[in-house]
Order: C-alpha cells, then structure tokens, then sequence
C-alpha cells in the first residue's frame, strides 16, 4: 500500500558484520555475548516472556516509519555508489547528539559528537554538498527509502567500494 517496502534491517542488518568481515571471537566479543545473555536472563526472570517479548517488540517498532527511525537507512541504504555511508543535517541535530554526522564521526570516531558541526564546517571540500550526497532531513530520508522506486531494497548492503579488507560487493541490485 503506498508503495511502501517491508523492513530489512531487523533480520539482516545485526548479522552484516559476521557475513562481510569474518573474524575469530576475542575477550571483548565474548564478553559482550556474555552480557547480553546475562541481561536477557535477569529480564526474562524479572518479566517473564512478554518483558523479552516488550524488547523484540520495541526493537522491530523502533525501525518503522518514524523520521528518526530513518537513522538506520540513512547510515546505510547506498544511494549512490562508491559512497559506503551518508550524513543527514537536521535542523534538530543537536537534540540526536549530532547523529546524523555520520561520515565525519567513521572519518574521525575520537571527536565528540558537539564538535562535528565545527569538523564539517572546517572541511567543505569534504563534507560540504559538492562533496558528498546527504540528506535534508530524516524526513527527506523517508520519502525517498519509500518512494523512490530507482533504488531497490538490494542497495541497503550493495555497495562498490574497496576497503583494508578487499572489497566489499555482496548481491549487486536488480537492474
């Protein structure tokens, strides 16, 4: 209806990592498999199944059609190819702690997120609109995961692009 698309990223998008970079477990891997268990447990016996089932729930909700459940599509859905993630400067931006900085944040992780404004104000010829494709707003972002039928659900994880790892190029998308 409306030619809005089902939602991919609560299947698929968690187990991205393990299909595309293949890594052993380390401490830090299995302490967090660990917590997570542990946490799910102390829910489980505090709230039984509907507390588990509260939180699957809230997870699947938290992605729907929301213009700040956009965040997702818009770090990731490639619009453009050879551009692995995009940027969405809201009027709002600090309310989301800069959220929507999303190149500047992959390209300088250390910066606080109240400084990356001043990053992309400080670097136009790689953060400025010439440079990179961004969006206007989540809002922008949602109309056009929803209605732009040039771009196929298969590009939430095709991309060409080259990275330490070798390339990454899973299915290409329907042409």
């Amino acid at each position: 209806v409306l030619g809005l698309r089902p939602s991919k990223y609560p299947k698929s998008f968690p187990l991205q990592p393990f299909s595309r970079f293949p890594q052993s477990l380390n401490g830090w891997t299995c302490l967090n498999i660990v917590a997570c268990i542990c946490f799910n447990g102390l829910i489980f016996y505090i709230a039984g199944v509907k507390g588990l089932a509260f939180l699957l729930l809230s997870a699947q909700f938290a992605n729907g059609l929301h213009p700040l459940g956009m965040r997702q599509v818009q770090e990731h859905y490639f619009v453009k190819r050879g551009q692995p993630t995009y940027s969405v400067y809201p009027p709002f931006a600090a309310l989301t702690l800069n959220v929507g900085h999303h190149v500047e944040h992959h390209d300088f992780p250390t910066i606080p997120w109240s400084n990356l404004p001043l990053l992309r104000k400080m670097a136009p010829e790689y953060y400025g609109k010439e440079a990179l494709y961004s969006y206007k707003s989540y809002t922008h972002c949602l109309f056009e995961f929803l209605f732009n039928k040039g771009i196929p659900l298969s590009m939430l994880f095709d991309v060409d692009i080259e990275t330490p790892f070798g390339p990454l190029s899973p299915q290409k998308a329907n042409e």
